[in-house]
């Protein structure tokens, strides 16, 4: 079966870090290592150029200038099914139209990355992305149920997790380590992890990790990188966010450091522009970890009851303390180990639920 992967330079480059990037990327190899011909479209690009190979899987990532050259590309070159991951606002009714098009040759899906907006004129945007379409996805429940309510069919297609987080060895810290890992912004929750971390800071129980990136470009990102660069007995390793392209060693040492981690800690002020269930979330869980974060999205599907902290740092630094104790550890890892997690958001078994379902309405 022949498949593209529509998306943006913004939202859904495969070859670039975040949630988004990781879900198309994932999907792509996965069903390229299936034995499909799958081909991953991204717009919005400085030059046109094509990539035939990507780290030793046969899956070709094309670039664009502009919405026009995918249009013209696809035309020419016509796939079974085409799958929306992110179009630009702008590019809309030059994309319906596109559809309408291709109609007789292609059958189109989009997978909903971010909760759709529920006011009016979201309706109308979601009706809109959805005409012409013979499968539409969600990331996560609240979304799907959201589209359903609006009259829109959806299906859930759960955050796809590497198989390498499932298959950590976990190492044995002598203190507990608490990590937070992602990007440096205030919206991560950041400034109540420094607050936990200089409570905590004399505690000799706890060991304490940031692992990061950072935009040069952003006043808040600077100015929280350069507190952070101060913490005392913090190990804190951060990079430009522009020196992070994706790379199967970078995945792997995150792999590891989560392995070396206890307690992940991600307090979330607000998931703008993080998909509904983070998929950090996922795999400190698949690696073993604790993870603390906020109730928002769906992330409540997935974490104990306990584990939900709220935005104050003294509630942080309560379960932080609780969580000092090994048996407190050891019991989450039996709960979590019990949870079905692997089951459910397993890259192949995401896979094999969006494969399926393109080949019976084929």
């Amino acid at each position: 079966m022949k498949i593209a992967f529509i998306g943006t330079i913004e939202a859904g480059d495969p070859a670039k870090i975040g949630g988004h990037e990781s879900i198309v990327r994932r999907l792509a190899i996965d069903l390229t290592e299936a034995g499909h011909n799958v081909r991953v479209i991204i717009y919005g690009a400085d030059s046109e150029h094509k990539i035939s190979t990507f780290f030793g899987h046969a899956l070709t990532i094309e670039y664009h200038r502009s919405f026009s050259k995918v249009a013209q590309n696809l035309g020419r070159h016509p796939c079974d099914w085409i799958i929306e991951t992110h179009v630009r606002k702008r590019d809309y009714f030059d994309y319906l139209a596109f559809k309408n098009s291709l109609l007789t040759k292609s059958r189109f899906a989009v997978i909903f990355m971010n909760h759709p907006n529920m006011a009016l004129k979201g309706w109308f945007r979601n009706k809109f992305k959805t005409r012409f379409c013979a499968a539409v996805f969600g990331i996560s429940p609240k979304i799907v149920n959201q589209l359903n309510r609006d009259g829109i069919p959806a299906i859930w297609l759960p955050p796809p997790v590497s198989e390498v987080y499932f298959r950590v060895s976990r190492k044995r810290p002598s203190t507990t380590a608490i990590s937070f890992v992602g990007r440096i912004d205030p919206n991560k929750g950041l400034t109540n992890v420094i607050s936990a971390f200089e409570q905590l800071i004399h505690d000799r129980k706890f060991s304490m990790r940031i692992l990061g990136y950072y935009d040069p470009k952003n006043r808040h990102s600077k100015q929280l990188h350069a507190r952070l660069l101060k913490l005392r007995q913090v190990d804190y390793r951060a990079q430009p966010h522009n020196s992070y392209c994706y790379n199967p060693r970078l995945e792997q040492e995150l792999v590891e450091y989560l392995a070396s981690t206890d307690v992940l800690i991600l307090p979330y002020d607000n998931l703008n522009g993080t998909i509904e269930l983070p998929l950090l979330v996922l795999e400190g869980l698949a690696a073993g970890c604790v993870v603390l974060t906020s109730n928002l999205g769906d992330i409540d599907r997935v974490i104990d009851e306990a584990n939900l902290i709220d935005g104050c740092s003294t509630t942080l630094v309560n379960r932080l303390i609780q969580l000092a104790a090994p048996e407190t550890i050891a019991a989450e890892r039996k709960r979590i180990n019990l949870s079905g997690l692997r089951s459910t958001f397993a890259t192949a078994s995401v896979s094999t639920t969006l494969l399926q379902y393109l080949q019976t309405n084929q």
